[in-house]
């Protein structure tokens, strides 16, 4: 650690009646190296030729951060442009996915313990209990593997300590917030110490919904982590973890882009005729083993894995609000009622991973690395579509009726009920649609380095 030019000029100063060394405000002034470990190993911040940003869990705590999301706004080149918790859009110098498919992997990998996160709908998770957290800009599949053409996002938690501590921590706030975080940690004999935290966090709906005069977007999950860690000698090293974590919420409805049914702007109500009949619930599990042996100059590491992630959803995707609303109908002057467009998600998904490496570093002028892993995932998706005939006559009627009668277009000079027919392809009105799509898949990857 380097310490502060203008602290070595200080011969001494006098502050509160007292006397304090310049060596004594030195060492207070120091700044205070964070370690790292994205290329594999650990490292100081500034000994790592990668473009990246690093938080230790001073800055999360004092920052507040309780999702990655609170630490974009600390992060250049990070955006997280996510409609929900778990159907986020992360993006990093502009290179990103917003495709959640199980046909598909995201452009930014998230890594949680040095292990993979196959599914972006597990990857926003409590940072209340992390040691640190990296984020590693541009590509990185030479130190990371695939899907990290944009960038890497790697979590590291806590580990329990050598001696006996526990913390607890409340926050309450508007729209009935509530929330606790606990953590105790303990060695257990000579060999063996634990870890243990657990979190519960709850708020009211703050999202105003004009449609029923209710409040969505609320907050209710809770979660539990496990670490037991095994030291018997310098030379081995074992770390276990199990987790689980719980997200059960009223699903955040989309902002109309038209005026009519209320403007974009994030801070505008909703209009959402689905209201507090959407839904998004996620229920994850995740287990880990870390084991390291040291001789000499080298080191060897296996890493394995599995977590099981299993997401579902409900969400308005108009945000227009119009089913059944008299005002509305008599405005548009034609019968637009129980209109939607609806979208439904269930994700089930396994994974497993093993990773072996090989570290050597001479502690002067040479180290490498080099390693292997595998990487397994079992997954199945269903997607549904709820809508109607009257969705056209709502929703695409007026934008479809301006276009084919743009004078410097087409300008066919139809009326609304002529392109809403047009539109609706002889369906009877009122008439429900529902489609559903499953799909399944396996995946297997091998890498070496």
């Amino acid at each position: 650690m380097k310490k502060l030019a203008l602290a070595a000029c200080i011969a001494s100063t006098v502050a509160g009646g007292q006397i304090i060394s310049g060596q004594a405000l030195a060492a207070d002034l120091q700044i205070e190296e964070i370690i790292v470990t994205a290329q594999k190993r650990e490292q100081g911040l500034q000994d790592v030729p990668i473009s990246m940003s690093a938080f230790d869990t001073n800055f999360i705590d004092d920052a507040n951060a309780r999702l990655i999301n609170d630490l974009s706004k600390y992060t250049p080149s990070l955006t997280l442009q996510n409609t929900s918790q778990g159907e986020p859009n992360i993006f990093i110098r502009g290179i990103g996915s917003n495709d959640f498919g199980i046909g598909g992997d995201t452009s930014v990998g998230v890594f949680i313990d040095d292990i993979y996160v196959g599914r972006i709908h597990g990857a926003i998770t409590e940072l209340k209990d992390a040691e640190r957290v990296e984020v590693l800009k541009g590509p990185q599949g030479t130190l990371f593997g695939r899907n990290t053409i944009g960038g890497a996002i790697s979590i590291t938690s806590k580990r329990p300590g050598d001696e006996p501590a526990a913390s607890i921590t409340t926050e309450i706030g508007s729209y009935d917030k509530r929330r606790v975080d606990l953590s105790a940690e303990t060695p257990l004999g000579e060999d063996w110490a634990i870890r243990v935290s657990a979190s519960r966090n709850k708020r009211d709906g703050h999202v105003y919904n004009k449609f029923d005069d209710s409040y969505l977007e609320d907050e209710n999950n809770r979660g539990i982590r496990v670490m037991a860690e095994y030291r018997p000698s310098d030379d081995f090293n074992a770390m276990f973890k199990a987790a689980y974590e719980e997200l059960d919420v009223i699903s955040r409805a989309s902002r109309s882009s038209n005026p009519e049914y209320l403007g974009g702007d994030p801070w505008d109500p909703v209009n959402s005729s689905l209201g507090k009949d959407g839904f998004e619930k996620r229920f994850q599990t995740d287990v880990s083993a870390h084991l390291t042996w040291t001789e000499g100059d080298y080191s060897w590491s296996s890493i394995t894995g599995y977590r099981n992630t299993n997401y579902n959803s409900r969400k308005d995707s108009t945000g227009a609000g119009v089913k059944g609303d008299p005002a509305i109908a008599e405005e548009a002057g034609r019968d637009i009622s129980d209109a939607m467009l609806r979208t439904q998600i269930g994700v089930n998904a396994e994974q497993y991973s093993q990773e072996f490496r090989l570290n050597f570093d001479d502690g002067e002028s040479l180290s490498w690395f080099a390693g292997a892993s595998y990487f397994y995932e079992k997954i199945s998706q269903k997607a549904g579509l709820e809508t109607n005939s009257q969705t056209f006559k709502v929703v695409a009627t007026p934008v479809f009726t301006e276009i084919l009668n743009d004078p410097d277009g087409l300008n066919l000079g139809l009326t609304e009920d002529e392109v809403a027919g047009l539109l609706g392809f002889g369906y009877a009105d009122n008439q429900d649609y529902y489609e559903e799509l499953n799909n399944s898949g396996e995946y297997k990857s091998y890498a070496a380095y």
